[in-house]
């Protein structure tokens, strides 16, 4: 991370971003999920995983598309915001 890459790769087939801040940024947060996820070789399925400081709990955002794939073209253009055992499962799912 240290040099501008995901938090972590160590996942197949995901870059995973990790946000823990006071104030959310969500918009910005996503935009550089996805731009670390396609810079990764091979290109990887972004999730991002934050919460707010004193809040308990986590949320991921993930592609629709990773939801969802028989949504088609339409999925790729959205998110989603679930759970972090939701997240989880659907990672654990995809290996």
């Amino acid at each position: 991370t240290r040099q501008g890459g995901a938090d972590t790769i160590s996942i197949p087939g995901w870059a995973v971003e990790v946000k823990r801040q006071e104030r959310e940024y969500l918009p910005a947060w996503w935009q550089q999920t996805v731009a670390q996820a396609a810079a990764c070789d091979p290109p990887r399925r972004p999730i991002l995983f934050y919460r707010r400081n004193r809040v308990r709990m986590w949320h991921a955002r993930v592609c629709l598309a990773d939801l969802a794939p028989h949504l088609g073209a339409i999925a790729e253009l959205e998110t989603a915001e679930i759970s972090l055992p939701a997240a989880c499962a659907l990672i654990r799912e995809s290996l």
